[in-house]
């Protein structure tokens, strides 16, 4: 029969990777030293929330994440263009253009 031995960190092991966890977690990186009253001038100062990233040097995802939190607690910031030329860099369905060129191939075809 086998035993099994149940080993414990000590508690320099524990305070060690404790510390390591408060100063270099992964999700530190994302946050932002910028002030509200500074990401609110940027938001001012923009058309699209591109350029308000560029701006604040934070992520696209990490200004719609603070604008929604904004908003949610009652800021007003006025509505932005969420990417300046559509989905970004894809520009936008031209259906009608689309729909001509469909019938346009059908016709020749038949």
């Amino acid at each position: 029969m086998r035993k099994y031995v149940t080993v414990f960190p000590s508690n320099s092991e524990v305070s060690k990777t404790r510390r390591s966890m408060e100063f270099s977690s992964p999700a530190s990186r994302f946050i932002s030293k910028i002030s509200p009253e500074e990401f609110v001038r940027a938001w001012l100062s923009s058309k699209t929330l591109e350029e308000v990233a560029k701006k604040t040097g934070m992520t696209y995802a990490a200004v719609g994440t603070r604008a929604r939190k904004y908003l949610k607690q009652g800021v007003e910031l006025p509505r932005l263009e969420k990417r300046a030329s559509g989905r970004g860099g894809i520009p936008r369905l031209d259906i009608q253009g689309l729909n001509e060129l469909i019938e346009l191939a059908t016709t020749k075809k038949e």
